[in-house]
């Protein structure tokens, strides 16, 4: 199995210019299909496989649907772990902005450290200015040995914090808008549900249960092949599940894998 990671032709640089290129969830998934369909054509695949992880999911989507209007390279199956209720509008969407970045990014630093809590590092990001930020969570990487603690370390913290800070608008103007339903996911799929999932968006967001709940997750998905249900909540499943480190997952995913033939390396 080859896994790649195509990096999105304008985030990477976390630039206002070329932030400002991709400003409607359309236009992002159009460009990232555009990105993920050259890396393919090189390749030489005409298909691919697609892991979507919480908010993740959604993008992810977006991205099949772009891919299928492209015709070079489509989606052939969705690995998705706890994702996001797929029911618009929303009516308390995340907020956006490079302190409401700086929380998300401070949970995917402690999502590598099984077990970490990230509670201490979100409550002091409350408190700092916003032009130390990036300083803060370069700190915190290095404390749990994930990187240095240098000057080009806080740069790439700060190019972060404007990516995710970007991502979250788009998100949430797309929450927002109740102009249409998405099609569901046609393709195979294998499902990783939270236990604790509807608690976490109940709460968090104040969506209602049945927009919260496993059975509304499982309904997005036409054909979903394998499915995993997990203890815990909506983030320490995400964050079992990234670490490579979640027996159960590793192996649901490899029968996943291997359920479907193709000449094609996935």
């Amino acid at each position: 199995m080859q896994v790649y990671g195509v990096i999105h032709p304008y985030l990477q640089t976390g630039s206002s210019s070329d932030l400002a290129a991709t400003m409607s969830m359309g236009a992002m998934a159009l460009s990232w299909a555009t990105s993920m369909a050259a890396a393919c054509q090189q390749l030489r695949w005409t298909v691919f496989d697609l892991l979507g992880v919480s908010a993740g999911s959604m993008f992810g989507h977006q991205i099949a649907l772009a891919a299928t209007q492209l015709r070079e390279a489509t989606v052939r199956r969705f690995i998705l772990v706890d994702p996001v209720p797929a029911a618009r509008p929303w009516q308390y969407p995340p907020r956006a902005g490079l302190r409401q970045a700086s929380q998300v990014i401070a949970q995917m630093i402690a999502g590598a450290r099984p077990g970490e809590n990230p509670v201490p590092i979100a409550d002091m990001l409350c408190y700092v200015a916003e032009d130390e930020l990036g300083v803060v969570l370069a700190e915190f990487r290095a404390s749990l040995g994930l990187s240095p603690f240098n000057e080009s370390t806080v740069k790439e913290r700060y190019r972060e914090l404007h990516a995710v800070s970007h991502l979250l608008e788009v998100w949430s103007k797309f929450l927002v808008d109740p102009s249409g339903q998405d099609d569901l996911l046609k393709e195979p799929t294998f499902l990783v549900l939270a236990q604790g999932r509807e608690e976490f968006f109940t709460r968090t967001f104040q969506l209602p249960s049945a927009q919260a709940s496993e059975e509304a997750a499982r309904q997005n998905c036409l054909n979903i092949t394998h499915e995993l249900v997990m203890q815990g909540s909506h983030l320490d499943v995400v964050s079992r599940c990234l670490s490579a480190k979640e027996t159960s997952f590793t192996e649901t995913l490899h029968a996943f894998m291997g359920s479907t033939s193709d000449d094609n390396p996935a």
